[in-house]
């Protein structure tokens, strides 16, 4: 299995003879950041001569995909308190 960090990752990536999807995990310089793998020996040839695509190890890949869930998480709890904050805004009344 190969690992690539993408870069414009809201697109697809024709390589191996294959449209690839990476998957989006977050926006940086107004740009998502995502990761895709691969066991495709002709993907993974075409992908690491492609300009969006850097190759990546497993431990960056599954270290970026958790970054995904970490700002996932913050934005849900940041939520989260704004909605308790709103609603002791409505009870005081």
């Amino acid at each position: 299995m190969a690992y690539f960090r993408i870069l414009n990752a809201r697109q697809s990536i024709r390589a191996g003879g294959q449209d690839l999807e990476p998957e989006p995990l977050f926006l940086q310089n107004g740009s998502w950041v995502g990761v895709l793998s691969t066991d495709n020996e002709q993907a993974v040839k075409d992908l690491a001569e492609h300009p969006l695509a850097n190759p990546i190890s497993q431990s960056d890949y599954d270290g970026l995909k958790k970054k995904r869930d970490e700002i996932h998480d913050k934005l849900i709890s940041n939520k989260a308190v704004s909605y308790t904050h709103l609603r002791a805004h409505e009870t005081r009344g």
